[in-house]
């Protein structure tokens, strides 16, 4: 699941996040990861509302992925 988020998000396959933004709530903390990564790639306007919902994410790197896609890196998310 990892390696086809970051796959989608790296080939842009923008209607792909319909599909990966239910995977930011996974249990897997890499999942989620991953998922924040492609979301971020995608920018979608979907993509963009999800990773904001995230910005509080128990996962330190999907909160800086979340502000980092709002031009918001350094700052303390969460």
């Amino acid at each position: 699941v990892r390696n086809a988020a970051a796959l989608l998000g790296e080939m842009g396959v923008e209607h792909a996040d319909e599909n990966l933004i239910p995977l930011l709530q996974h249990a897997d903390e890499r999942i989620r990861i991953a998922v924040a990564r492609a979301l971020m790639r995608l920018r979608t306007v979907k993509a963009m509302q999800a990773l904001h919902a995230v910005i509080d994410d128990r996962q330190p790197e999907v909160r800086r992925l979340a502000a980092a896609a709002f031009g918001l890196t350094g700052a303390n998310a969460g």
